[in-house]
């Protein structure tokens, strides 16, 4: 007996798609045509060959039914649904990261929206800041920024796990690294401080006051 195969390959949305429909059994060649729903848009199906071939506009799951006509006489005839899934194309949606700031902590999350997990991410082009480095499998950045580290543009590359081909997406990041932070201002005028606790013998309260002229080694 004529049977179809039910099944055919994913695809990716925005991507050309080269699938086909099969069936077994009955006299070749087969004449293929779709009697209920439809394909994605922006794919066709050949009647003759039975190829699914184009490129799909978006990502999403269709259902329609598919007809297979062998060449017997009389001639066979078979239908089969048929699920279609077309997956979103992957990109990387961290454009921006925060700054980077010498000998501190550092750790960011950069993230993608489409393809199919799990996610491998990579350095495409240039280097990251001495001492932060890109984890494949979750996509973060981290690691205790260098004290000689510089700043510049890296590349970022993201790879789904499409099958048969898998997708890729790439960001350029601007990765900025600054000094700590000091507070070199200096104590100028006359400062008073107060200290309020307690000890064994109850309460106890201390005040104090300093006048300083703004020079570093000189306190009044």
């Amino acid at each position: 007996p004529l049977v179809v195969n039910a099944t055919v390959p994913n695809a990716v949305a925005n991507q050309p798609y080269n699938g086909s429909l099969t069936a077994t059994g009955g006299d070749a060649p087969f004449t293929w045509a779709i009697t209920a729903g439809s394909l994605p848009q922006g794919l066709t199906l050949n009647s003759s060959t039975g190829a699914i071939t184009g490129t799909p506009t978006q990502g999403g799951t269709v259902s329609f039914t598919v007809q297979a006509t062998d060449s017997a006489h009389p001639p066979q005839v078979k239908q089969q649904a048929i699920n279609f899934q077309t997956n979103s194309g992957l990109a990387i949606v961290t454009n921006t990261i925060p700054d980077l700031v010498k000998g501190l902590l550092y750790n960011t999350q950069l993230s993608t929206q489409g393809g199919v997990g799990p996610i491998t991410w990579s350095v495409d082009a240039g280097a990251l800041p001495l001492g932060v480095s890109l984890d494949a499998n979750t996509g973060i950045l981290s690691g205790t920024v260098g004290l000689t580290a510089t700043g510049g543009n890296v590349t970022i590359k993201a790879t789904d796990s499409s099958t048969p081909v898998q997708q890729t997406a790439t960001s350029v990041l601007n990765m900025v690294v600054t000094n700590a932070g000091v507070n070199n201002n200096l104590l100028n005028g006359t400062y008073a401080m107060l200290f309020n606790g307690f000890n064994a013998n109850g309460p106890v309260a201390m005040a104090g006051s300093i006048v300083t002229n703004g020079d570093r080694k000189s306190v009044v």
